[in-house]
C-alpha cells in the first residue's frame, strides 16, 4: 500500500463510532459504544499496519436517567 498518512487519516475516518441508548422501566438506561462494521479500504489498511479489525471493544454502561 503506497499512500500518505493524510490520506490515511481522511480514509479512516469514516470509521465511525456509535452509541445505542436503551431506556429501561426501571429509571436507567443502557448505553452501547461500538465502531461500526470496517469497510474493505479500513480492513486492508488495518491489515497493512497489523491493527486488529475490531479497534474498539464494545462498552457497556449503565446510567441513571437524569430530567
Amino acid at each position: 500500500m503506497h499512500t500518505s498518512w493524510w490520506t490515511l487519516r481522511q480514509q479512516l475516518s469514516t470509521h465511525q463510532v456509535v452509541t445505542a441508548v436503551l431506556p429501561t422501566g426501571n429509571g436507567k438506561v443502557l448505553k452501547i459504544r461500538k465502531g461500526t462494521t470496517p469497510e474493505p479500504i479500513h480492513r486492508d489498511i488495518y491489515s497493512t499496519l497489523k491493527i486488529p479489525i475490531e479497534v474498539m471493544k464494545p462498552v457497556k454502561r449503565w446510567e441513571e436517567i437524569t430530567t
